[in-house]
């Protein structure tokens, strides 16, 4: 229809070039080694704004029977793009269109992971439904490393100086290291009993390794690699996207793989350091805890839902709740295991 696109990876490269800088999450990259992992087939919407401007929607289109789908954001953060200055009015519009097109398209509904340090919750229509997941934490790098380290907990310092004495390095970027990440993810992930959706393919593993700004660090002690965990270095932002850690590491492990992303990070004059929340939405999370001790700034993390088709949306629930005889609490609540 008129005014909304679906962007092939090219095209949709140029729109968030446009738009200015983003985040690597956003990227058509980031979606596609998603899509070869089996999780949904990466697409993009571009909506007109008045001044030639976009709103920009990706996502993953993720089946549902009978033709239909929902779209979701990849693991990580994402959720909608535009101008800071967009008119709320034109946004309205936009995402009037951005329905219609969906449901032309056998979309149901998108839910959004919504990036904690951009806020895009601003680009959302009225009608979403936002909620508050949990806290993450970022480590503000405007004022450089030395700062960070300044603000971070007695306890994270004591660590890493810990793991000096001991004369480990944190080693970046080796084909030895980007084997014993996998190695080690692997197994981290079937010792914590994690869900499939972080138990990723040799596929994922081969096209992250290829994404731009996705970097591996190692760390070995003399039983060989004891921690490692990859970064995705943007152009204003760095994340902590996986980790992982041999069952008898060291404690100060974790702690060195992270100092030194911190410094590689200001080192290329990025603002942050984002370290992600804890594994549940408990504000005293041991992991959310161990993350603000690095001297994290907590951030507020949110999901979205934004109905594309009511009538295919009220019906999957309806099915939902009669096999159950509950209401869902899930956005996608027709998703949600019973």
């Amino acid at each position: 229809m008129s005014g909304v696109r679906w962007l092939d990876a090219p095209s949709w490269r140029d729109a968030l070039d446009r738009l200015g800088p983003s985040d690597v999450y956003f990227s058509p990259d980031y979606h596609l080694l998603h899509e070869r992992n089996g999780d949904g087939r990466a697409v993009c919407a571009a909506i007109d704004l008045a001044g030639g401007s976009q709103l920009l929607v990706p996502g993953l289109r993720v089946p549902l029977s009978g033709g239909a789908a929902d779209l979701q954001s990849c693991n990580g953060y994402g959720g909608p793009l535009a101008p800071a200055s967009s008119d709320r009015s034109a946004l309205e519009l936009a995402w009037s269109s951005w329905r219609e097109a969906a449901r032309g398209d056998g979309i149901v509904a998108a839910m959004f992971r919504l990036h904690p340090i951009l806020d895009n919750r601003v680009w959302l229509p009225d009608a979403a439904i936002v909620r508050r997941e949990r806290s993450t934490a970022l480590v503000d790098l405007k004022d450089g490393a030395e700062a960070a380290w300044r603000t971070a907990d007695s306890r994270h310092r004591n660590m890493v100086n810990k793991g000096r004495r001991a004369n480990v390095a944190v080693t970046w970027n080796t084909d030895d290291g980007w084997n014993a990440f996998v190695a080690l993810y692997r197994t981290a992930m079937t010792r914590l009993n994690a869900p499939s959706s972080l138990r990723f393919s040799d596929d994922y593993f081969a096209a992250i390794r290829m994404l731009p700004g996705c970097e591996v660090a190692i760390l070995e002690d003399e039983h060989g690699p004891a921690a490692g965990a990859l970064f995705l270095f943007g152009s204003r932002f760095a994340h902590y996207h996986l980790a992982a850690r041999r069952s008898d590491a060291p404690n100060h492990a974790a702690n060195l793989v992270l100092q030194s992303a911190i410094e590689r990070a200001s080192e290329r004059g990025l603002v942050g350091l984002h370290l992600g929340g804890g594994t549940t939405n408990d504000p005293e999370d041991p992991l959310l805890r161990f993350k603000r001790s690095i001297g994290g700034t907590l951030l507020d993390f949110h999901v979205a839902l934004v109905v594309a088709d009511e009538v295919a949306y009220a019906a999957l629930l309806a099915q939902w709740t009669a096999r159950t005889g509950a209401v869902p609490t899930w956005l996608l609540g027709y998703r949600q295991p019973f």
